[in-house]
C-alpha cells in the first residue's frame, strides 16, 4: 500500500510491472487524520497504515491506466494552451467570444486569421505572432489527443471490463480504463 501523491501513479505502474499487489489509499479521510500526536514519523504512517488496512478502514483510489493518464495530461495542457491564447487576446484588449463558442470551426478560422507568423508583423504586432505560435501548439496537442482517444477506444473495444462497466450510463472509455 501506498499513499496518494504525486509519484503514486509511477510507482503503481512499476509495481503492476513487476506483478506487485499495490493499492493506493487516500489518506485525507477521518480515520487517517493525526491527533494529539508528538512525532509523525514515515515509520508512524506505515504502522498506522496497515493497522488501518488490517480493520477495513481504508479509502483505497482507483488508478487509472497509463493511457487514461496521459489523455488527462494532454486535455489539461490543452485547455492551458486556450487561456494562454485568450491572455495574449486580453493584453491585446480584442474581445472574443467566451465559453465553447470560441472554440467552433468557424471561430478557430477567425482566430487563425488573426494570428499570423511572428516574420510577417512588425515590432507593434508581435502578439500576432505569439497568438500564431499558441495556435500551432492547439492544433498539436488536439492531433496527439485525438491519437490517444483512437489507441484507449481500440483499447476499450476489446477489454471485456471496459465493455461491462461501460454499460452503465454516463460511463465512456475514458473514465473506465484501469489496466
Amino acid at each position: 500500500m501506498i499513499e496518494v501523491c504525486p509519484l503514486a501513479a509511477h510507482v503503481y505502474e512499476l509495481a503492476q510491472s513487476m506483478n506487485i499487489d499495490i493499492q493506493v489509499v487516500d489518506t485525507t479521510q477521518d480515520a487517517w487524520k493525526w491527533k494529539n500526536v508528538k512525532r509523525k514519523t514515515d515509520r508512524d504512517d506505515a504502522l498506522k497504515l496497515a493497522r488501518l488496512s488490517a480493520l477495513g478502514q481504508l479509502n483505497l483510489v482507483h488508478m487509472p491506466s497509463l493511457g487514461v493518464r496521459q489523455r488527462q495530461t494532454l486535455v489539461a495542457e490543452r485547455t492551458r494552451c486556450k487561456n494562454r491564447n485568450r491572455d495574449v487576446l486580453l493584453q491585446e484588449e480584442r474581445t472574443w467570444p467566451l465559453g465553447k463558442c470560441v472554440w467552433t470551426v468557424r471561430a478557430m478560422k477567425d482566430l487563425n486569421q488573426t494570428g499570423q507568423p511572428l516574420s510577417d508583423r512588425s515590432i507593434d504586432e508581435l502578439w500576432r505572432g505569439a497568438l500564431h505560435i499558441e495556435l500551432q501548439r492547439l492544433d498539436e496537442l488536439t492531433c496527439l489527443l485525438q491519437t490517444v482517444e483512437v489507441k484507449l477506444d481500440e483499447f476499450a473495444h476489446h477489454d471485456w471490463h471496459t465493455q461491462l462497466l461501460e454499460s452503465i450510463p454516463g460511463v465512456n472509455p475514458r473514465t473506465v480504463q484501469s489496466s
